[in-house]
């Protein structure tokens, strides 16, 4: 989400937008730890 301007009101909504954006961001982070941690569990089996 683009930062609010100088003066701007921020809104409800923008909080719901900045916390999804947050989300999403930690939900990337997530499924690339997941990914990295499938492959370490593969290697182990071999």
């Amino acid at each position: 989400m683009k930062p609010l301007l100088d003066g701007a009101v921020e809104l409800p909504l923008d909080k719901y937008r900045i916390q999804i954006d947050q989300l999403e961001a930690e939900k990337l982070r997530l499924e690339k730890e997941n990914k990295e941690l499938r492959k370490q569990i593969e290697r182990l089996k071999k």
